[in-house]
């Protein structure tokens, strides 16, 4: 009897938690891949570039075809450079000297939504 009890309150607040995990988890998977290319593009003295499909709901390295594909809940915009706006996506390019040309994804869920921040002049990725 304790047993279902707590299984009657715990299942339903863990479906509620997934949500936002899928949000959390989403955020931090692009951010490390921002913060890869920025580290590619010092170490390697050359640019790189991340390309961010909104259709798709993915992002992936513009010199590559592997799309890291987001949950399907998530819901996904992109600001960027209007030089960095293809039939691709939204870019965000990284300079050699780690600063880059700057954009913001944001990443919704309902009512909840975190954004990624690229400092066009550092580089610098932070979740907001």
């Amino acid at each position: 009897m304790i047993l279902a009890l707590a299984l009657s309150v715990v299942t339903p607040a863990l479906w509620r938690a997934t949500p936002i995990a899928d949000l959390k988890g989403g955020a931090r998977a692009l951010a490390a891949g921002l913060q890869t290319a920025r580290a590619e593009a010092i170490r390697d003295n050359t640019q790189r570039v991340v390309i961010i499909d909104t259709e798709s709901r993915g992002f992936r390295a513009a010199d590559s075809d592997a799309l890291m594909k987001l949950p399907e809940t998530l819901g996904l915009k992109a600001t960027t450079a209007e030089s960095e706006l293809t039939d691709e996506g939204a870019g965000i390019r990284f300079y050699p000297d780690g600063s880059s040309t700057g954009g913001t994804v944001t990443l919704s869920e309902e009512d909840r939504s975190l954004t990624i921040k690229v400092d066009w002049l550092s580089g610098r990725v932070r979740i907001e």
